[in-house]
């Protein structure tokens, strides 16, 4: 079986895992981040300069609808194939990376949203939801623009 790598993280309580080929960096502070005066939608959490950039950071618990628990947040610093810039996630706590078998990834079934990959179910472990990042961002956007 082949094996996928993935960082584990948790935003708003919930574990959660993103493949590691999509996050370039893990931002331990939020001194850059800058909030929006002008966020009406809650999605995003503010922008930062990154390498010369600007990115727009995402309240990744407000797009998952759950509580937020206004920890200092840890930005992970995401870029989906295809996209020009990279965009920030915000997360609780970042639990390290795990190699996962892919027959341990099951089927998301009753879950609110379409941007899950999976469910990683390893025995004697936690479940913990996979986020598909190009899915994750559409949301989002949808979320931005009230829909």
């Amino acid at each position: 079986m082949a094996d996928i790598k993935v960082i584990t993280f948790t935003a708003g309580g919930r574990h959660l895992a993103l493949p590691t080929k999509n996050v370039k960096e893990i931002v331990r502070t939020d001194k850059h981040l800058k909030p929006l005066f002008y966020n009406q939608s809650g999605v995003l959490k503010g922008v930062m300069e990154l390498e010369g950039q600007m990115i727009s950071v995402l309240n990744t618990p407000f797009i998952l609808g759950i509580q937020e628990d206004h920890s200092m947040p840890i930005i992970l610093v995401c870029r989906e194939k295809g996209m020009d810039r990279a965009v920030g996630l915000v997360a609780s706590t970042v639990d390290g990376i795990r190699t996962v078998e892919t027959s341990h990834i099951k089927e998301p079934q009753g879950l609110k949203g379409d941007f899950w990959a999976g469910i990683l179910d390893v025995p004697g472990q936690r479940k913990i939801l996979l986020i598909e990042l190009g899915r994750f961002l559409i949301s989002a956007l949808q979320k931005i623009k009230g829909g």
